[in-house]
């Protein structure tokens, strides 16, 4: 499926024909050993997955609380920096910050680390989607994932503002960062459904294929900030809202490739593709 054509009956859960109300309850701990599966459970925590090669596979996780530390799942130690060195793999799940009432939930990520594999899960209710915060070697694969209905506000003292990103990158080493097919809606207070800055880190081989990109702002954004991002950076056949500033802004190089993207128009299936894009 391209990633305007997810929703929430083919993703997560009930994309695999999984009731989410069927699930036991989770009692494991909240950082489990390396190369541990976890299957077929609720999961009303946190998970800490810095040991490594962990798979988090058709599960409902929905925390009860925030722990004001920025994530519902790391792939590191949020607490001491411990960082997996293998890669973590998180698919057919719901990833979902509904139960939460803590306004810190508008600073957490669903996901955030690196090395993440993170296929066909419905994401949701949190202030943040996907984040990538670190600089190795791993890769990354960001695939069909529907990224939703994220929650924004005020929170902290002093008092600051959400960014609400369906996705990000902050820092990345790796070979490739394969972002695809994703449905990345941010309606909240946003620096755009797919912000790239290069804020942790120096940032190149990102490739942006077969996306729907919604939000009020941007819709993706290369930030040079710090670091700096590279000349491989390709946007392939993706599809965006026309709302707020624009499709794409840029502060260094002009992406690699940007080649088949149009605006959205739901009234072209199943391509959806309405005026073509020239950035």
């Amino acid at each position: 499926l391209m990633g305007w054509q997810l929703n929430e009956t083919n993703t997560g859960l009930a994309g695999v024909g999984i009731d989410k109300n069927s699930l036991p309850l989770y009692t494991g701990p909240i950082a489990p050993a390396a190369n541990t599966t976890i299957s077929m459970q609720k999961i009303t925590g946190a998970l800490w997955l810095y040991n490594g090669g962990i798979t988090i596979d058709r599960c409902w996780i929905q925390p009860t609380g925030s722990q004001h530390l920025g994530s519902i799942i790391f792939t590191y130690d949020p607490t001491v920096g411990k960082w997996a060195t293998s890669p973590t793999t998180i698919t057919n799940c719901d990833i979902d910050g509904t139960a939460v009432t803590d306004p810190y939930i508008y600073a957490d990520f669903a996901i955030r680390g690196s090395g993440i594999i993170a296929h066909n899960n419905n994401i949701y209710g949190m202030g943040d989607g996907i984040g990538l915060f670190h600089h190795d070697s791993m890769n990354s694969s960001i695939i069909q994932n529907y990224i939703h209905g994220l929650r924004g506000g005020n929170f902290g003292s002093p008092s600051q503002p959400s960014h609400g990103e369906s996705m990000t990158i902050r820092n990345f080493g790796g070979s490739l960062c394969l972002v695809q097919n994703n449905y990345l809606e941010s309606l909240i207070n946003t620096s755009g459904s797919l912000f790239i800055q290069a804020w942790e880190g120096a940032i190149d081989n990102v490739t942006i294929e077969g996306n729907y990109l919604h939000t009020p702002n941007y819709c993706i954004v290369l930030n040079m900030n710090t670091h700096g991002y590279g000349s491989h950076i390709r946007v392939i056949n993706n599809r965006f809202e026309k709302i707020g500033f624009g499709p794409i802004a840029y502060d260094g190089p002009a992406p690699e490739t940007f080649t088949n993207n149009y605006y959205y128009n739901a009234g072209n299936p199943p391509e959806n593709n309405g005026a073509a894009i020239d950035y």
